[in-house]
């Protein structure tokens, strides 16, 4: 029993040579070492932070500098081929998710072509100046021609007089 416990001590002692040999690995075992970590952990947090409270703050440069770097623009740019892969690529989203009556589905299209789904909001703003309404307006519907879409979508698919 001796001799397992004094393997067991020539072990640890090994172990702890081996960990101390290593420069960053001793220093992370010191109280220093930890506390730079630590340190530099909450400096780069706090960096973090802030770079996201200034992308937020540009919510207050107003819908039209936001609006002017994305754009509803489909009709502009893609050929009918890769309009009608677009309009089935949301159609199949909208169907797998199932996202009813209101929704938008954000994607990206490639040099290539290949469509790439990013997001779907389904319940985009209904506020003045949102991308739904210019995404509707190149479809012809003006923002009350929206509304009147969405109740109408809901209308059918519950008919009147039937409970919830």
């Amino acid at each position: 029993m001796s001799n397992n416990s004094s393997l067991t001590q020539i072990d640890a002692v090994t172990t702890t040579r081996t960990l101390a040999n290593h420069r960053v690995v001793a220093f992370w075992h010191t109280m220093v070492g930890k506390k730079v970590v630590r340190a530099v952990t909450g400096v780069v947090l706090i960096l973090f932070v802030i770079a996201h409270m200034l992308g937020n703050l540009k919510i207050f440069s107003g819908p039209d500098e936001i609006n002017e770097k994305i754009r509803a623009a489909w009709q502009e740019v893609l050929s009918e081929d890769a309009a009608a892969r677009l309009w089935a690529a949301a159609d199949t989203v909208f169907a797998a998710l199932s996202v009813r009556d209101l929704g938008r589905a954000d994607f990206r299209v490639g040099e290539d072509g290949a469509i790439w789904f990013l997001e779907v909001n389904p319940l985009p703003s209904l506020e003045e100046g949102a991308g739904l309404y210019a995404a509707a307006e190149l479809l012809g519907l003006g923002p009350s021609g929206v509304i009147e879409a969405v109740v109408e979508s809901a209308r059918r698919r519950r008919p009147a007089g039937v409970a919830a």
